[in-house]
C-alpha cells in the first residue's frame, strides 16, 4: 500500500453530519467516499455462492442477504470482512462514512492499520440527543426521520456503536470533534485535531 494514503472514519450519531464531513475530507485530501450499505449491496450483487468462509466461520449469505433486504442488521463479521478488503487494496485515500459501527469492526480495522503502519484517524463527531431530533425532523426523510425511528436508531447507536467508540477511546486511537455548529466550522475542528495528532506522532 502507498504510504501517502490515509484512512478516515467516521462515527456517531444519526444526522451528527458524518456525509456532510465525509464529502469535505473527500475534496481536501482527493480520496474516496466509502458507506458500508453501499459497499453490502456490492457484495450481495457479486457474491454468487450460498456460504462464505469467515475468520473460520462459515455465514449463510442468502440469510445475510435477506436479512439486509427486511432492513436489520447483518453479521458484523461480514461488514469487518468487507471492510478489511477495501482497506487492503486501496490505491488512493479513503473516507468511511459511518464506519466501524460495531465492536468486531473497530477491532479489526484498529488491528488492521496498527498491522499495516497506515496512516488512520478514527473520528467521533460528537452531538447530543436533542440535536439529533432536531437535524432528523428537519431532513424529513419519511423512511427514517420520525420521532419513534429515531429514538430506535439511537438506542441502537448506544448497545451497538457506543463500545466500538469507547474500545478506541480506551486504545487512544480516537478523535472526538464537537459537531455541533457550522459545518464548515466542523471540518476545521477535524482538521485541527488531525494535525495535532500528525505532530504527536
Amino acid at each position: 500500500m502507498d504510504s501517502k494514503i490515509k484512512i478516515f472514519f467516521l462515527v456517531g450519531k444519526p444526522a451528527c453530519g458524518k456525509d456532510t464531513q465525509a464529502d469535505f475530507l473527500v475534496k481536501k485530501f482527493k480520496a474516496k467516499k466509502i458507506t458500508t450499505s453501499e459497499e453490502l449491496r456490492k457484495f450481495f450483487n457479486s457474491y454468487k455462492k450460498k456460504y462464505i468462509l469467515i475468520d473460520g466461520r462459515k455465514i449463510n449469505v442468502e440469510k445475510q442477504r435477506k436479512i439486509i433486504n427486511s432492513g436489520k442488521l447483518v453479521a458484523f463479521s461480514l461488514v469487518a470482512y468487507i471492510v478489511k478488503n477495501i482497506i487492503k487494496k486501496a490505491k488512493k485515500s479513503l473516507v468511511f462514512a459511518g464506519s466501524p459501527r460495531s465492536l468486531y469492526e473497530a477491532k479489526m480495522a484498529l488491528d488492521l492499520v496498527r498491522k499495516e503502519n497506515i496512516e488512520a484517524y478514527f473520528i467521533h463527531l460528537k452531538i447530543d440527543d436533542k440535536e439529533v431530533i432536531k437535524r432528523s425532523l428537519l431532513r424529513g426523510r419519511e423512511d427514517l426521520d420520525v420521532l419513534p425511528k429515531i429514538k430506535k436508531r439511537l438506542k441502537e447507536f448506544r448497545k451497538i456503536t457506543l463500545p466500538a467508540i469507547n474500545y478506541l477511546k480506551k486504545e487512544k486511537a480516537l478523535i472526538e470533534v464537537n459537531g455541533e455548529g457550522d459545518k464548515k466550522e466542523i471540518f476545521k475542528r477535524i482538521l485541527r485535531k488531525i494535525n495535532e495528532l500528525r505532530r504527536k506522532n
